[in-house]
Formats: C-alpha cells, sequence, structure tokens
C-alpha cells in the first residue's frame, strides 16, 4: 500500500514538475514577445514617415517575434500613397464584413484570396489582422505566421490592442504631414 501510494506521489511530482517547465517556457516567450513591442513602440514614436513606420515594424516582427509578412493598408486616404499602402478599389470591404464583427482584431486563418490581398507570400498558414483608427476608418495592418496555430481567436491581444492604440494616434499625424 505505502509502495503504490509513493509510486502515484512520484508520478504527480512529475507531472506538476513537466507543467512548471512548460510555464516557465512560456514566460520566457512571453518576455522576448514583451521586450520587441516594448523596443518597438520606442521606435515607432520617433518615426516621421509612413515607411519608417513600416520599415521599424517589419524588422521587429520578422527578426525578433519571427513572423515573415508584414501589410500596412491604407482604406481611402486623402492623399496620394504608393500602391503597397492601398487597397485595390474596395476589395477590403468584403473581408471586413467576413472577419470583424464587433471586434476590431481578427486572429485566425484566412483564404487564399484574401491572402492575396494583404500579402506577397501566399504560405501564409494564420493572421492578426488589426483595424486603425479612432474609428477603424483609417486602415488594416496585417501580419501573419507560417504556423497554422500561431494566431488563434482564443489568445489574449494586448499587445495588439496596445500597438493598435499606438499607430492610431501615430500614422494620422504623419499621413497628415505627407
Amino acid at each position: 500500500m505505502v509502495e503504490r501510494q509513493q509510486r502515484i506521489l512520484r508520478e504527480q511530482i512529475t507531472v506538476l514538475q513537466e507543467e512548471i517547465t512548460a510555464l516557465m517556457v512560456n514566460a520566457r516567450r512571453n518576455e522576448s514577445i514583451f521586450k520587441g513591442y516594448s523596443a518597438l513602440y520606442v521606435q515607432l514614436l520617433n518615426c516621421e514617415t509612413i515607411d519608417d513606420v513600416l520599415a521599424s515594424m517589419t524588422q521587429t516582427f520578422q527578426e525578433q517575434l519571427a513572423l515573415p509578412e508584414l501589410s500596412l493598408k491604407f482604406f481611402d486616404s486623402p492623399i496620394e500613397l504608393p500602391e503597397q499602402y492601398a487597397f485595390a478599389s474596395d476589395t477590403h470591404k468584403q473581408l471586413l464584413s467576413k472577419r470583424f464583427n464587433s471586434q476590431s482584431v481578427y486572429l485566425g486563418r484566412l483564404t487564399k484570396e484574401e491572402q492575396k490581398l494583404l500579402f506577397r507570400d501566399e504560405q501564409v498558414e494564420s493572421v492578426a489582422l488589426v483595424l486603425l483608427g479612432n474609428n477603424q476608418e483609417l486602415g488594416m495592418l496585417a501580419f501573419g505566421s507560417k504556423d497554422p496555430a500561431h494566431f488563434d481567436p482564443e489568445m489574449d491581444y494586448l499587445l495588439i490592442t496596445q500597438l493598435q492604440a499606438l499607430l492610431s494616434v501615430i500614422l494620422p499625424r504623419l499621413l497628415a504631414q505627407s
């Protein structure tokens, strides 16, 4: 009887040790993500053009967060922007109606046609789509991963909404200067 209880306790200890190890790995990954976003916020505050914003985000997302695809698109800009920043005609409206209900952030997967609207690389398997502007009228930031499980609708998106708020202040100012 005592031996059986000891065996059960050893098994429970092993399970708990594995859980602690997994939590520590997750905490390290979360710390790395937080540091990447924190450094990005400072860089964004120093940007003087839309191209600077895109370059800062691209560097952070690709190098620190291992997210290979990034796209910044504006809906109906009053100024002429390079093609890379604009949706072709009203192609974004169907994407907006399909992927956004009451939220201003979408995490999950896209169809191939939707991916073509946003990314050069069609190998994106999961995405984060973020509407920009005080009323989500300005545009959309999209970043993608080749990992189908990277972005999931059940994930917390606190850092994404903080980036959304910062960009919603910075981008209108930069657009007005252009």
